[in-house]
């Protein structure tokens, strides 16, 4: 039944999909070739995961004829994979982009350290 009704799921991944977009919005104006090849690598997070917008009356004659809400929910099943993999990656990207601007900065302080000395 929360399959069919509860919208937080939604709303999780559109806010995660959008924040995601501005960050990588923000690299492509980088200069730095490693910042690039790393955002190149970010999946595309889909939009829908749902045959149907969540608490439609669809999604309603869906969850209350079994027969059918229990096939469009296995047909489902695939997107749910695919965007828990596509999170993951993000998740592994996000650290090692973190390390990355980290580093960078790091060194950048250190060289503007000797240049002033």
């Amino acid at each position: 039944k929360k399959y069919w009704t509860d919208s937080n799921y939604d709303q999780e991944l559109y806010t995660i999909k959008r924040n995601l977009e501005n960050i990588l919005s923000q690299l492509s104006n980088s200069s730095d070739h490693d910042e690039l090849k790393k955002a190149e690598e970010y999946p595309v997070i889909i939009k829908n995961v749902r045959p149907f917008k969540t608490d439609s009356l669809l999604a309603r004659l869906s969850m209350y004829i079994f027969p059918i809400g229990i096939i469009l929910r296995a047909l489902s099943i695939p997107f749910d994979l695919r965007i828990i993999n596509d999170l993951k990656t993000t998740r592994r990207l996000n650290g090692e982009l973190d390390a990355l601007l980290h580093n960078k900065y790091a060194t950048d302080g250190l060289t503007t350290a000797l240049n002033l000395n």
